[in-house]
């Protein structure tokens, strides 16, 4: 099927009007199998049901493709660090030795686009646990790294603070995409008060 080879050209590199635009095409591709599903009975074995499922298939591949990279992108976009903490313990902070790389926080966009547009047809589409799991390791991504930026700002950062709150941004617009956009406004309003 045409959409579907379209589809599968998407990735993080497409940017995010198109990663809305693949979003609103799964939507509508999947409500539209849906309906044909709820209005005639199809038969597994039988040729419309056989093509039918082979499309679903296809379609939660395209999609679970891009949601299992998302974390992924993000991490890219908002750079860690490890830092030994003792003998056998380690831990992530933010690496805050460049400014945000404007090509990687575009991938984390789009992407993140994607994965908050895709919600109408997660259940029906038989991604919605990913889609779930997917968020869930965001979000705790973001949470981890918004605390450590806030506390470097506190304790480090001094009058040289203009790159972790270029951080912060960044980690502010990918909470509006993943959660909502008032997580967003509470991590500028932090930033700000930091």
């Amino acid at each position: 099927n045409e959409a579907t080879q379209k589809l599968s050209k998407f990735n993080a590199t497409s940017g995010v009007q198109a990663g809305h635009a693949a979003a609103k095409a799964i939507d509508a591709i999947t409500h539209q199998i849906a309906e044909l599903e709820h209005t005639v009975t199809l038969s597994p074995t039988g040729p419309w049901g056989n093509q039918v499922a082979r499309m679903k298939k296809q379609l939660a591949g395209i999609v679970e493709g891009q949601l299992k990279v998302a974390d992924d992108v993000v991490g890219l976009a908002l750079p860690l660090q490890i830092i030994r903490l003792g003998p056998k313990t380690t831990k992530g902070v933010p690496k805050l030795t460049a400014d945000p790389d404007p090509v990687q926080v575009d991938k984390a966009l789009t992407l993140l686009t994607f994965v908050n547009e895709t919600r109408a047809s997660a259940q029906t589409g038989g991604y919605a646990s990913l889609r779930t799991k997917i968020i869930e390791t965001v979000e705790a991504r973001l949470d981890a790294y918004v605390e450590d930026i806030l506390d470097h700002i506190r304790n480090e950062a001094g009058d040289n603070d203009a790159r972790p709150r270029a951080y912060l941004e960044v980690a502010a617009e990918l909470y509006g995409l993943i959660r909502d956009e008032k997580a967003a406004q509470i991590v500028r309003r932090r930033a700000a008060a930091a």
